[in-house]
């Protein structure tokens, strides 16, 4: 893969430590044959201190893909504007937001079930049923659930994000558009959701909690 559409100067970037959920964003500056360098990280006015010879995760953000790999810090400059100089990826993932990269994962959500007239006022509305997400991505998500509810169905669902130390709610409005009952093998009734309402802002909370499962998911495993 090409790093020189990768790494380009000005393009946003999201570092986190090895191991380590917290999210810290910067700006690429320079870009060398072997390195790059980005401005110090900061998250919540918060600056992240790398030390040489560290690992720490980095994100590319370009506009339809997002670029995943592993650097080591090779040393920080000294200048008037203080900037960390990073190694060149072995190995970049790329992800197409398009596609909305889908993970399995397990956690609890609440949803209620709407019809068109309640999409003016959302706001009003507090969803409690209780449901648990079993895969989820950018587009939909399926969600194990106890009630029958038919395909084609509005449900406004909260969506709590615990990421970066916090816990981020996320509330979208998804259709049903798969639904598989319960069965002898399976105690829950299996329900797809396509979201059909939900803000740019939110999608990019999703897609940053995705990536940061991957990682555990990935460092689980070696």
């Amino acid at each position: 893969m090409q790093l020189d559409n990768i790494l380009v100067i000005n393009r946003k970037v999201e570092l986190s430590r090895i191991d380590e959920n917290t999210i810290y964003k910067s700006l690429i500056q320079e870009v060398k044959d072997d390195s790059f360098a980005v401005a110090v990280p900061s998250c919540l006015g918060e600056y992240l201190i790398l030390h040489p010879n560290e690992l720490v995760n980095v994100m590319v953000l370009s506009d339809n893909e997002r670029y995943g790999f592993v650097s080591k810090v090779l040393f920080r400059s000294r200048d008037q504007i203080p900037l960390y100089y990073l190694s060149n990826p072995k190995e970049v993932e790329r992800i197409q937001l398009r596609n909305f990269v889908r993970i399995k994962t397990i956690f609890e959500v609440f949803y209620q079930e709407i019809s068109s007239e309640d999409l003016d006022r959302l706001n009003q509305l507090k969803p409690q049923e209780k449901a648990r997400v079993v895969d989820i991505s950018g587009g939909g998500m399926q969600i194990a659930i106890d009630k029958k509810i038919p395909v084609n169905s509005l449900l406004y669902v909260h969506i709590p994000l615990a990421m970066d130390g916090d816990v981020h709610n996320v509330f979208v409005v998804g259709k049903i558009v798969r639904f598989i009952p319960a069965d002898e093998k399976r105690t829950h009734n299996l329900a797809g959701l396509g979201f059909e309402k939900i803000t740019e802002k939110e999608r990019e909370l999703l897609i940053r909690f995705i990536f940061c499962k991957m990682r555990e998911q990935r460092w689980a495993e070696r």
